[in-house]
Formats: structure tokens, sequence, C-alpha cells
């Protein structure tokens, strides 16, 4: 008897830490969710609608502004966090031609030839022009692109072609998007599923619980005493 309402109590503690893991898992999960909105999701729809060339074409930098102070850092070509406010920026403008880069063979091209679609167009790391490290590191992107005359591959979007990034991947961005709307409510949904039959094995259990008291011999006389005695009891006070 002993042994039986030790296992009844062990199933009882596993049962609770169970649903107790569950149920934080499926919280978790659901401010994961919420802060991959703006972190994960919008940035990646946001470039899917902007609908960059996937062909990578030739941009040179024609200028490029290390600025200091919040009035003069109204936008930037890079920047770390895009929550913050930013006292020191580097602002760099492009000319690109729609040209593939691939054809580009390193030769020189005149920034007045008629080749260039684009002039002075304003240069990003991506389309909300900043990251987090260690995959937005803007020391890096400066060094690379800052350098006036510097040529290299760009992306121009096709819906508003005065937006050019330096790094685009659809394939990316899409694993992305379903990446942070999967995991998250998946877990979630499993969680809350399993939860659920938890709740209904253990109500199953009370039930059975009860069904087997009322079987055993003597306990239904029992309950009559007990009721017999409160009514007494009632009478009395």
């Amino acid at each position: 008897m002993a042994d039986a309402e030790e296992e009844q109590s062990f199933g009882a503690k596993l049962k609770y830490y169970i649903t107790l893991t569950l149920g934080t898992t499926a919280c978790i999960s659901s401010f994961v969710f919420m802060f991959m909105i703006p972190w994960v999701l919008d940035p990646s729809i946001s470039t899917l609608m902007a609908n960059f060339d996937p062909k990578p074409v030739v941009c040179k930098t024609i200028q490029s502004d290390h600025l200091y102070g919040t009035v003069n850092c109204s936008w930037s070509s890079c920047k770390h966090g895009c929550t913050t406010d930013i006292y020191e920026c580097d602002q760099i403008y492009i000319n690109y031609m729609d040209v593939p880069f691939v054809e580009y063979e390193g030769q020189e091209i005149d920034d007045d030839d008629d080749i260039w679609v684009g002039r002075g167009i304003p240069l990003f790391i991506n389309i909300k022009a900043c990251g987090y490290p260690p995959g937005t590191n803007c020391s890096i992107f400066s060094d690379i692109y800052s350098p006036e005359g510097s040529v290299y591959p760009c992306y121009y979007s096709r819906a508003d072609p005065n937006m050019v990034i330096t790094d685009y991947d659809r394939d990316t961005e899409v694993q992305n998007i379903i990446m942070a709307l999967l995991i998250p409510n998946l877990l979630c949904g499993k969680c809350d599923y399993w939860i659920e039959g938890l709740l209904d094995r253990v109500e199953d259990e009370i039930i059975f619980a009860s069904n087997h008291r009322m079987n055993i011999p003597g306990w239904s006389c029992l309950q009559e005493r007990n009721t017999d005695d409160q009514h007494q009891k009632t009478i009395q006070d």
C-alpha cells in the first residue's frame, strides 16, 4: 500500500514538473515570436517587397562622409542597433549601372558615362541600414565601401531604384520568415497540446479514483454517517 502511494506521489510530481516545463516553454515561445517581429520578420518581409534584382550590378563609391552629431546623422549607411540614436555615422553615395557585376572585367569607367543609371544614390548595408553583431559590423562595412572610387557588386530595388544595398539573398530572407513563423508557433502549439492532454489524463485519473473509492466496502456507509453527523451538528447549532 505504501509503495502504491509513493508511486502515485512520484507520478503527480512528475506530471506537475512536466506541465510547468511545457507551460514555461509555451510562454517563452510566445515572447520569442514577439521579439522576432521587428528583428527578423519585418526586415525580411520588407526586403522581399522591395523586389531587389537578384543579380548584383556594378556600383562605384563617388562620395563618403564621416559625420558626428544627431543633426548631421539623419541617416547612416550602416548602424549598430536598429533602435538606438546615432551620434557618429558614415554616409556613402554611389553610382550604379544596370550591368551584371560578373560582366565587369575591371575596366575603368568614367563617372560621366551614360551607362550609369543611378547617380548619387545612398548605399545601405541592408534595407533597414542597421543590424546587430556579429552579423553586422559597420567598421568592416565602412572600410570596404567608403573609399571613393571603390567598385563592387550591389543590389538595387526594382520597386524603388533609389534603394541600393550591398547584401541580398532571397532564399535566406524566405528562410528567415519561415523559421521565425514556424519554430515559436510550433513549440507553443505543441506545448499547449501536451498540456491539454496531461490535464485530461489527470482529470480522468481523479474520476477513476473517486469511482474506485465509491466501490470500497463500507465507503458509502461512511459517507452517509458523515452526512448525518453534519446534519445533526447543523440542527444543534
